[in-house]
């Protein structure tokens, strides 16, 4: 009888064990980073993050055309990516932005005239769809080993 209990279990585990090695968990941070490189029309190795504070993600990267670095804040609300940009604050146009610690962030971008970026997250891949005002939609999919 312990012995066919015992047989049981392990055999219930293994299976849930290898469920969960086959089920990816694709967190904030990969998803923030996929959505700002598809945002940017960069590669997401080209994305790096900062930092996680308060469920925001900081990311940045540098512009290759001048090497200026750009940095940009994220968060998901539901199935929702929503982002900010972060300027140095030796900017000009500072004054337009609300200062946090020596930097000034845009406003984030959920208004109803901004697109709306969206993910869907399923096994290892992760789908950003971008769509715009007029209905019109562009999506980019990611495998969770390119994030």
């Amino acid at each position: 009888m312990h012995k066919i209990i015992f047989t049981t279990l392990y055999t219930f585990l293994a299976v849930s064990n290898a469920f969960a090695a086959n089920n990816y968990k694709i967190s904030s941070k990969e998803i923030c980073k996929a959505a700002i490189a598809t945002i940017n029309f960069k590669h997401p190795r080209e994305i790096s993050i900062e930092k996680v504070d308060n469920n925001i993600v900081y990311l940045s990267y540098i512009r290759s055309s001048d090497e200026t670095k750009w940095s940009t804040m994220c968060k998901i609300e539901n199935n929702r990516v929503v982002w900010a940009s972060i300027f140095n604050s030796n900017r000009a146009y500072d004054i337009l932005y609300r200062k946090t610690n020596n930097t000034s962030t845009g406003r984030w971008r959920n208004n109803k005239e901004d697109p709306e970026i969206t993910f869907t997250a399923i096994n290892n891949l992760v789908d950003i769809r971008e769509t715009y005002g007029d209905g019109s939609s562009t999506i980019k999919s990611f495998d969770i080993n390119q994030l």
